[in-house]
């Protein structure tokens, strides 16, 4: 079902104040600060920002970067020099019926080794939105698995097509994160996505062991325009 004026005003303005603990995020680290101090540290963001959420975002340092979905525990990874950071962070604003917002944001701690595969995931992220901009101001929504593999033609191209393990993104939910209907997917994408519905794209690519980059926006698409409501990282932010 379409969102109202209201729920698409409610979900940008979760969106902005998440840009912002993002910032304050990256400010925030330093060596020696543990992957679960930077979590609660977020968790007192979201309180201070008037924003909600089910359950702890994800904050992962070198090579916990290469688990799709990582929660740190009290004795967890701290921040070391030449750590590549993955922050993954969702929320609501609180009040009834609001949707989510969602993103991810890359960093490192001084100098990173490998900058071309986060790059890599920039490029496969703007690829899927030039598409998916181009067919709709041609009149036509697509379905979900096609956005889905331009992004992922991007990532095989450059030979990590089989370390992308996960969807291109989702719709968004009011209850958590991820909501129900077509996704930007190769399994659950057959269906043509809605109109002003948010969605992700998150592209990501995980090598075991070593690390791993995810770069995540939301959209929706307003009748001939698809409207991009997080920031869209072109650097590694560094600390």
């Amino acid at each position: 079902m379409p969102w109202t004026k209201k729920q698409i005003s409610q979900h940008i303005r979760a969106a902005k104040e998440l840009s912002k603990i993002k910032d304050e995020f990256f400010s925030f680290l330093k060596p020696g600060v543990s992957e679960y101090e930077a979590v609660e540290f977020l968790r007192k963001k979201y309180k201070e920002h008037g924003l909600w959420s089910v359950h702890a975002p994800i904050v992962a340092f070198g090579q916990n970067t290469s688990f799709v979905h990582y929660f740190p525990s009290q004795y967890s990874r701290r921040l070391r020099r030449g750590d590549l950071i993955l922050l993954d962070i969702w929320a609501r604003v609180r009040e009834v019926g609001a949707p989510f917002a969602d993103m991810t944001w890359m960093g490192c701690c001084g100098s990173f080794t490998s900058y071309d595969l986060v790059h890599l995931i920039f490029r496969a992220r703007d690829a899927s939105i030039r598409f998916l901009r181009s067919r709709v101001r041609e009149g036509v929504v697509p379905r979900g698995r096609e956005v889905d593999a331009v992004a992922r033609g991007v990532l095989e191209g450059a030979g990590y097509g089989k370390y992308f393990l996960h969807g291109l993104g989702h719709p968004l939910g009011f209850r958590s994160p991820h909501g129900t209907g077509a996704r930007l997917s190769q399994k659950k994408g057959e269906g043509a996505l809605e109109k002003r519905v948010g969605y992700t794209i998150e592209p990501g690519v995980y090598l075991k062991n070593k690390f791993g980059a995810r770069s995540e926006i939301d959209f929706y698409i307003d009748g001939k325009e698809v409207v991009i409501t997080t920031p869209v990282q072109k650097t590694i932010t560094k600390i």
